[in-house]
């Protein structure tokens, strides 16, 4: 066991995860549960890692979604874009 390298947000627990299966050589299509807490960190990691393999799987931009912000004029129209360009990614998340 090691301490956890750096803060526990989403993207740096899915990279951890990713790193442990290469490790113990472990292919990532064997792997079919993972228990974890309820922690907002936890969901979005694996949500994001989720993502990323559809991505790669359709050929598509490693890219993550964009938030509309309030405050932000242009947000909703990026968001739009963004949304448009991973319509296929996002409609094999949701399945």
């Amino acid at each position: 066991m090691k301490p956890f390298p750096s803060s526990h947000s989403g993207i740096t627990i899915a990279k951890e995860l990713n790193a442990i299966t290469e490790r113990w050589n472990i292919p990532k299509n064997k792997v079919h549960l993972l228990v974890h807490d309820s922690g907002t960190n936890m969901i979005k990691g694996l949500a994001e890692q989720k993502l990323k393999s559809i991505q790669q799987e359709l050929n598509l931009p490693n890219q993550q979604l964009v938030q509309d912000v309030s405050t932000r004029w242009n947000s909703t129209y990026y968001l739009m874009e963004r949304l448009l360009e991973q319509k296929r990614a996002v409609s094999l998340y949701s399945t």
